[in-house]
């Protein structure tokens, strides 16, 4: 006869599969994603890499007290340009390898979360693997600048990390877990705006996991005694009551000091377009091949319907994984529905951790009626091999058209251009761009590529109708982009 296995062995036996399935997520993200660091600095990288250069005297208030209008991210831009500018001088290479090992951790971290989730390990893996290689991210690992993506997540997750740990250590351990979950929640809101979702994330998983004995936890009524117990007649935790202090002293303070945008890609648009915003998102979401960017109103009419659908199976069932899953990647997406001028696809990043949890808990429910060990492994193994094909057409697919990473090569053959024509230009100079100048001020990153190129000469930078113009004693060299390339003007008479 059979015997059971002690606990000991199957513990160790649930760390090693756990820890192969680690790897293998952790192994197949790089195989898919190398070929994303052999690109360029394009746009944003150039201004960050300048910003980060600025000596702490006279960047810190500019970074952590922003003029009106101004993104607030002192630690996901200011802080790791700063520290980054100074470990990898210009060189692309280190910082493409230090996105990857950004997202690496985050893999990581995705998968040791998934267990509390998803009991089944094989499911847990699809989920992993789902978030380490989906083709939606491509961006992060291509553009330098979207470590400001990275880097929240990592503080994210890590902060999740720390609450759950907060709800399953001993008693005489959970005030050092708190501190670390509040301490968390603080860095993260510094790293970037989508994590005000993040203390509404985590009461959802107090509420959902861990209901507090009140109102919310669906007990019967109390003795008037008890009632009497102020915190018996809170919908929440102490602790997740916490969770929103630092979280209104930010609003507050960026409201204050920074407020929102008035024009431009980032101005909030409170309108009926948010749903047709959000609908493409969880369609990109499932979009492995980039396919599309944009869906026709029926395709979209069915993930409405999915949606509900799926949303409606949850409650029924009242599965706390799958509706963590969707509040998690609900609350991350927020944010970006309300900004139908500024798709972009790497705003996934933080909501995939939740896609990733949706999808191992769909998979685990799956896989329970299949009883065979070999039917279990041959599913998994058709599903796996759907995920990283689908992936890999996708990254493919952005190789090849990525409009954003074409702008690397060519602010390469710009500077290049500057170089050669001016290797030394005096003190002073002056590099103006003609009208139309709209692209090549984006492709040069703003005018940073050029003051970057020639870090010890003060230079100016101007472009038409976009910039103020040029004042100064120094020569004025005069350029225009031509749709493929920067071209000599004569000077001004």
């Amino acid at each position: 006869l059979r015997t059971r296995p002690a606990a000991p062995a199957r513990a160790r036996a649930w760390r090693w599969s756990s820890a192969l399935v680690t790897a293998g997520a952790l192994l197949t993200a790089v195989a898919i994603f190398w070929p994303c660091l052999r690109y360029g600095f394009a746009m944003d990288d150039f201004a960050l890499i300048e910003a980060g250069r600025a000596p702490l005297g006279a960047g810190l208030r500019a970074h952590f007290v922003p003029r009106p209008g101004i993104h607030y991210r002192p630690l996901g831009q200011f802080g790791y340009f700063w520290a980054a500018g100074r470990l990898f001088g210009l060189d692309p290479l280190p910082f493409h390898l230090a996105n990857l090992g950004l997202h690496l951790l985050n893999v990581a971290l995705v998968a040791r979360l998934l267990r509390p989730f998803v009991a089944d390990r094989m499911a847990a893996g699809l989920g992993a693997l789902f978030f380490a290689t989906h083709a939606a991210f491509f961006l992060v690992l291509a553009w330098v600048a979207l470590a400001g993506e990275a880097l929240p997540a990592l503080l994210i997750l890590a902060t999740l990390a720390c609450w759950i740990g907060h709800w399953s250590a001993p008693a005489a351990r959970r005030p050092l877990w708190l501190l670390g979950t509040l301490l968390g929640v603080v860095l993260a809101l510094l790293a970037k705006q989508v994590a005000v979702a993040l203390p509404l994330a985590l009461i959802i998983y107090q509420v959902l996991f861990h209901p507090y004995p009140g109102r919310l936890s669906g007990s019967r009524p109390r003795p008037r005694s008890v009632i009497r117990d102020p915190q018996s007649l809170l919908p929440l935790a102490p602790a997740s009551l916490l969770l929103l202090l630092p979280l209104a002293a930010y609003v507050w303070f960026v409201l204050r000091v920074s407020g929102g945008h008035d024009s431009g890609p980032y101005r909030l648009v409170f309108s009926p377009e948010a749903l047709r915003t959000g609908l493409t998102y969880v369609l990109w979401t499932l979009d492995l091949p980039r396919l599309a960017d944009r869906y026709p109103a029926p395709v979209l009419a069915a993930a409405a319907l999915a949606t509900a659908a799926l949303l409606g199976y949850a409650a029924r069932r009242r599965d706390r994984a799958l509706l963590f899953g969707l509040g998690w990647f609900a609350l991350f997406i927020g944010p970006v529905l309300f900004l139908p001028q500024h798709r972009f696809h790497y705003f996934l990043y933080a909501p995939g951790f939740g896609a990733a949890i949706v999808l191992a808990r769909l998979g685990a429910l799956a896989l329970a009626g299949l009883r065979p060990r070999g039917t279990r492994a041959v599913a998994v193994g058709v599903a796996a091999l759907a995920i990283l094909a689908g992936n890999v057409v996708g990254v493919a697919r952005e190789l090849d058209h990525n409009p954003t990473m074409a702008q690397a090569g060519q602010a390469s053959r710009a500077l290049a251009v500057l170089r050669a024509a001016h290797p030394a230009p005096p003190p002073g100079a002056t590099f103006h761009f003609a009208a139309p100048a709209d692209h090549i001020y984006f492709v040069l990153g703003y005018g940073a590529a050029v003051r970057l190129a020639y870090p010890d000469t003060p230079l100016r930078v101007t472009f038409e109708d976009i910039t103020p113009p040029a004042s100064g004693r120094g020569p004025v060299y005069r350029y225009r982009w031509d749709g493929e390339a920067i071209v000599p003007l004569p000077p001004a008479p």
